[in-house]
């Protein structure tokens, strides 16, 4: 998964790594120690404009109100366990909106590096959301070799969060020039029961060209409604896509099984124009977006994008 526009913001996090020799198996020389530099990139919200908003999590903030980040855990893994080798609490600072971690941790090859992002939501019903997990970024492979500093950059993507958010994830695709019926699919992740969905996907009109939609094949009893918009975002086209229950009122879009996994909810395919080869990105307009419940309740929804690329 790739976030296709992000606004970076740079969070050094010192890590001071002491070797233990009752844990290390890995090639390097004990007590030792080495230091970790992390930047996370953080996605912003998109303006109707479609451009970043600004500061990342400012702009994050700024979106949701109710809502405050109480933490950022950092886990360290060697990949043979699902034990942490060393963990810490990121300290936050309100007000310039930085963090920083110092821990132990043995150095070595193939080390897995987590990331989660806790918040906290005041609901208007009074009722609360305390220090719930609702980004995650993981790098695997990482090498924490001893008297050298290494740079590590960190993608962090959404979570469901029950009752309030879903996220809808495009998948990338390709397509030679002039072909026809090239696949993307989209997917869901969410944690309540949900009726209906409607949002707006962003593409390159000068390369791409939607041509049909389907819904999933474990949806049954819904369907799928879109029309490409005469409104331009940015250049860009527009194309409005509307899943609903199909008169049936037990059907629901069912819950995912973990709040990190993706179930298929439409596939768009899409004429490739003879433009001389290039890349769309593939985008949705979360602001735009709505999503209900069989109660009719609203729910957030955050987006992962595609990219679509032309073979020549």
């Amino acid at each position: 998964m790739k976030l296709r526009i992000i606004s970076i913001l740079t969070i050094l996090i010192l890590f001071e790594f002491m070797t233990s020799c009752s844990k290390v198996s890995d090639p390097y020389s004990p007590d030792q120690s080495a230091k970790l530099n992390i930047s996370l990139n953080f996605p912003g919200r998109y303006t109707a404009g479609h451009s970043a908003l600004g500061s990342s999590l400012n702009s994050y903030l700024a979106k949701n109100i109710n809502a405050v980040i109480t933490k950022i855990t950092i886990d360290v893994f060697d990949g043979t366990s699902s034990e942490s080798i060393a963990s810490a609490d990121a300290v936050i600072n309100i007000e310039n909106r930085t963090f920083s971690a110092e821990l132990d941790v043995p150095v070595g090859e193939e080390r897995i590096v987590e990331v989660r992002i806790f918040e906290s939501f005041a609901e208007a019903s009074g009722v609360n959301l305390l220090d719930t997990n609702t980004w995650i970024g993981r790098e695997s492979g990482v090498s924490i070799e001893p008297n050298i500093t290494t740079n590590l950059e960190i993608d962090l993507y959404p979570l469901p969060v029950k009752g309030r958010r879903v996220v809808v994830q495009v998948s990338n695709g390709s397509g030679t020039q002039g072909s026809r019926g090239n696949p993307v699919e989209i997917s869901i992740s969410n944690l309540d029961n949900l009726r209906g969905v409607q949002f707006d996907l962003i593409y390159n009109r000068i390369i791409l060209q939607p041509e049909s939609v389907s819904v999933g094949q474990n949806l049954t009893n819904f369907r799928v409604d879109a029309e490409v918009l005469s409104t331009v975002i940015g250049g860009n086209g527009v194309y409005r896509i509307i899943v609903f229950s199909d008169n049936n009122a037990s059907a629901e879009i069912p819950v995912v099984d973990k709040a990190d996994n993706f179930e298929p909810l439409l596939i768009v395919n899409f004429q490739v124009l003879n433009t001389g080869g290039g890349s769309s990105q593939l985008l949705i307009d979360d602001i735009n977006s709505v999503v209900t419940d069989s109660n009719y309740n609203l729910y957030q929804l955050f987006s992962i994008g595609g990219v679509f690329n032309v073979i020549n």
